[in-house]
């Protein structure tokens, strides 16, 4: 009797079979939500609900429905990084980042990414140009500095390097060192020892500030 009972709990728990009650398509029509017996719901993307063949009074297995559990996850993830991506853009870190904070599981996340990638959604290379253009806006500055605030945002090295290389040439980098030491100087005068350290930490590098310097010390 008592093994009967036990049983009997255990399927009251962990049913072995979900029976679809009825499904609803959402607003946006991009996902579909089941409502199954044993008070389970499930919410699939549309495309998958069709392939699926999940009709009402369709039977699933404990074991479909975790694995239906799992596509379910990553189309919430997918929602979610792409409305954060509707925002603004993300390097992979970032929305990964992003993703781990909001508790979805590493397997989910590498999921989304490299789906968000394949379909150009996500891409450093996009976000690194996007980024340089508006710093460049904002003030004038070297390469080192560039550089750094890439890769600090996750851009890799190398895609830092290229983005900046194809984005901000050498003379482009030159012609905003001496714009910005002309109206350094204005203010200071040319005095290496106050404009040196001013100039390096906008990212020049010592032999282009040298250079600039020694050149518009002799205009002076």
């Amino acid at each position: 009797m008592a093994g009967e009972e036990s049983e009997s709990l255990h399927e009251q728990l962990f049913p072995s079979t979900y029976t679809v009650l009825g499904a609803s398509y959402s607003r946006a029509g991009d996902s579909v939500k089941l409502s199954l017996s044993h008070e389970e719901t499930l919410v699939l993307p549309a495309e998958k609900y069709a392939l699926s063949g999940l009709k009402e009074g369709s039977d699933l297995t404990r074991d479909n429905l975790l694995n239906l559990k799992k596509d379910e996850t990553v189309h919430t993830a997918r929602k979610r990084a792409l409305k954060a991506l509707e925002r603004r853009e993300y390097t992979a870190s970032q929305l990964k980042r992003k993703l781990s904070e909001a508790m979805f599981p590493k397997e989910i996340i590498a999921a989304v990414l490299k789906d968000l990638r394949e379909r150009g959604y996500l891409s450093d290379e996009k976000y690194a140009r996007a980024w340089i253009e508006s710093q460049l806006k904002r003030k004038r500055q070297g390469r080192r500095l560039l550089f750094n605030g890439l890769v600090q945002k996750g851009v890799s090295r190398e895609e830092a390097e290229r983005s900046i290389g194809e984005a901000y040439t050498e003379d482009q980098e030159e012609a905003a060192c001496e714009a910005l030491m002309r109206k350094l100087a204005s203010r200071r005068g040319f005095i290496f020892g106050e404009l040196f350290p001013f100039m390096a930490r906008r990212g020049f590098s010592p032999s282009l500030i040298k250079e600039v310097f020694g050149r518009l010390k002799k205009e002076a």
